[in-house]
């Protein structure tokens, strides 16, 4: 059986194992050496859908919002495979500042209290044309937070305290649609309860496949492994072990596994679907839906997903935000936001570098950026998790998470129940009065076009706004 990991990428270098190949060729009939007529039928076969899967690679594999993570790979939009790939230890060598023999440099960069332990930093989405080994974010302490006072989460912490509210988050609960969670650090305390950390939907797989459905541990493998202890740790990291907190710290986490790679492919969608029908069905007290995932915007989707996401915002008065995507390392793959970003009622995130350019996918479709490059997150991989890795990474997903901490800080400092009431008296829902706050606080760097989002999301300003100017520019909206 093919899975979602037996996709090829030969443009950034994402393999399969060995056994998979052989696998899917045999799979798809490659014929017997024992038989011309055959042969010549199986590589016809293999022809015709050498193609279809090259389909899929166009449509799902260059539209990944993580590439490569862990395996030390420098990726850009222009790679090769014929390129000379750095290894890990090398790579590592190069942000802790070590020679090749193990000794410290005499250009050595500024010494943080994180340096003691290299191995804990795992490259994360080189993009050689874009940065360098030098700007590892995770080894400055002065910049390691730079992308929470970049959307003002800093400021929006100290304002709840300030007026006597629950801050970071408390109280909330932030469900991750992903990859499950890890035995990284990040996770330490984060689960809203230990004994039902979330739900797996690999549990039907079958082949030998079937995952515990109460246990949503990730055990996938490929370049999509690690990505739910990525995007877990933008949103709701304590702050501990050297990494920076996310930006909702004391949020708790629900995970919820049906990928094993963000860049999805059509199987993934019944899983998701099955997991949108549980939400609304079952009582497990989830407030914000976070989605670091994507397929492309042209790939026709059933409209049974998107119901299933109506209908859990309705019966739960959910927020959801999506990743709008990005082709390759930091480029628009065409066609805007992808999917499910690009419906109605889910709020597509871009991307933005720290010197405001933007990054990502673009369109009318995509309503708010955030950091989405060089952000310091933990970091795990296929081959082994360190509990205290962290590293630079970049992609829509990490601005996703950070948008979904957010929110979580929106609902704990007005209180989510009184909000409901307010909402509802005209009505309207969580998810529609969070998407017009944030549209009308958005931070707009000078010439900053519509097609590119409302602008950079303000975790302060979001705060600060009252609820009944929030409820005037709804009711504006409908009249």
């Amino acid at each position: 059986m093919v899975s979602s990991n037996d996709v090829i990428d030969t443009d950034h270098h994402h393999r399969i194992p060995h056994s998979n190949v052989d696998e899917t060729v045999a799979l798809l009939g490659s014929g017997s050496s024992t038989s011309s007529s055959a042969s010549s039928r199986g590589s016809r076969r293999f022809g015709l859908v050498g193609f279809m899967i090259a389909l899929v690679v166009l449509s799902s594999s260059t539209f990944l919002f993580f590439m490569n993570k862990q395996q030390g790979t420098p990726i850009s939009s222009s790679s090769s495979s014929s390129m000379e790939v750095p290894s890990e230890t090398s790579l590592i060598r190069s942000v802790s500042g070590l020679d090749d023999s193990g000794d410290a440099k005499q250009t050595k960069s500024k010494k943080s209290p994180i340096d003691d332990d290299d191995s804990r930093f795992v490259p994360d989405m080189w993009d050689g044309d874009e940065i360098g080994i030098s700007s590892n974010v995770c080894l400055d302490d002065e910049m390691k937070d730079w992308h929470l006072k970049f959307t003002k989460v800093l400021d929006a912490w100290d304002y709840s305290q300030r007026e006597g509210k629950p801050s970071q988050g408390e109280g909330i609960v932030i469900a991750q649609v992903d990859s499950g969670y890890s035995t990284h650090s990040c996770f330490d305390s984060i689960f809203t309860d230990n004994n039902k950390k979330g739900l797996n939907y690999f549990d039907r797989e079958g082949w030998g496949r079937s995952e515990d459905f109460n246990d949503p541990l990730d055990i996938s493998w490929g370049p999509g492994a690690g990505h739910g202890t990525v995007v877990a740790s933008a949103a709701m990291n304590r702050g501990v072990n050297g990494g920076p907190p996310g930006t909702a710290p004391k949020a708790t986490l629900f995970s919820i596994r049906v990928i094993n790679n963000p860049a999805m492919i059509m199987t993934d969608i019944r899983r998701m679907i099955r997991a949108f029908d549980d939400i609304t069905t079952k009582n497990n007290n989830i407030h914000v839906v976070s989605m670091s995932l994507g397929m492309a915007s042209y790939v026709p989707l059933k409209p049974d997903l998107e119901n299933s996401i109506k209908r859990a915002i309705k019966a739960k008065n959910l927020i959801v935000v999506a990743a709008a995507g990005q082709l390759g390392t930091s480029g628009d793959a065409g066609g805007g936001a992808m999917n499910p970003a690009r419906m109605n009622d889910v709020m597509a995130v871009g991307g933005v570098f720290m010197d405001n350019r933007y990054f990502g996918n673009r369109g009318p479709r995509v309503h708010i950026v955030a950091p989405a490059h060089n952000v310091c997150n933990a970091q795990s991989n296929s081959f082994g998790t360190n509990p205290n890795a962290y590293g630079p990474g970049q992609g829509t997903s990490i601005a996703t998470a950070m948008t979904g901490g957010i929110a979580a800080l929106w609902l704990a400092h007005h209180g989510r129940d009184y909000l409901i009431r307010e909402f509802s008296a005209i009505g309207r829902t969580l998810n529609e009065a969070f998407m017009k706050a944030v549209e009308k606080t958005a931070q707009k760097p000078d010439g900053w076009p519509q097609r590119q989002g409302y602008g950079i999301i303000d975790a302060l300003a979001i705060l600060e706004m009252d609820v009944s100017t929030i409820k005037m520019y709804l009711q504006e909206d409908s009249s």
